[in-house]
């Protein structure tokens, strides 16, 4: 049976994205001290705002106002869009996941609306209209930086919702090109229009154990990168 979250998350697809030219670097942390990052707030390129300080670790993060509408409840928002076309982290998070062993994606996130949310990170192909979205079962609350971990090892988990067959898993890591991390609606959603703020910091990729030496070998760049 198919559920009314895999029908919303299809819905929520949109249009396909540019083709990609860049290549996944693994290891990878994406800390928003500049504009430079290039992450949008909207599918149009909408520059988030980048406070220097106030981070989980002290630095600076990336920021947007957001406000829910009155038809949000049970609806998928994209907050963060990290998009081949607007060129998001130099590339770093568009490529095939499964040849650079990404094992893990993680990200922390920061909001003050009134009540707890649950965020999720969804993931699309070059070309295509859909995707694939982790749900984390953790709720962040207001005004916590939160880390949130998607298991890119882990289909199985009952987080995932494919917007298709599962053979969407294995076509959007191959060639991801589109990075979104967004926020379930729901009842609170739906009647309090904000606007909030967002905030978002350290989106990482991680590798498989035992896939460093590999990666070197095929002369993918290692290290954390700060902008």
């Amino acid at each position: 049976m198919v559920s009314v979250r895999s029908i919303v998350l299809a819905s929520f697809g949109g249009l396909g994205v540019c083709a990609s030219s860049f290549g996944a670097i693994n290891p990878f942390t994406e800390t928003f001290s500049s504009s430079a990052a290039s992450w949008s707030s909207g599918s149009t390129f909408t520059a988030l705002n980048y406070p220097s300080s106030g981070g989980p670790d002290g630095s600076g993060y990336g920021s947007t106002p957001f406000t829910f509408s009155a038809g949000s409840n049970g609806v998928p928002t994209a907050i963060f869009r990290c998009q081949t076309e607007f060129s998001s982290s130099g590339g770093a998070f568009f490529g095939s996941y499964v040849a650079a062993g990404v094992s893990t994606l993680t990200y922390s996130v920061r909001h003050d609306a009134p009540f707890p949310l649950e965020f999720f990170g969804r993931f699309v192909a070059t070309g295509s209209p859909v995707g694939v979205a982790y749900t984390s079962t953790t709720l962040v609350a207001p005004n916590t930086w939160t880390t949130l971990t998607i298991p890119i090892n882990n289909f199985a988990d009952p987080n995932w919702t494919p917007e298709g067959g599962p053979s969407l898993f294995g076509s959007t890591f191959a060639d991801v090109a589109r990075v979104q991390i967004g926020v379930w609606g729901d009842a609170n959603t739906a009647s309090q229009n904000g606007p909030w703020t967002f905030d978002i910091d350290n989106v990482s990729l991680t590798p498989a154990p035992g896939a460093t030496a590999l990666l070197g070998l095929a002369g993918l760049a290692m290290g954390r990168r700060r902008r």
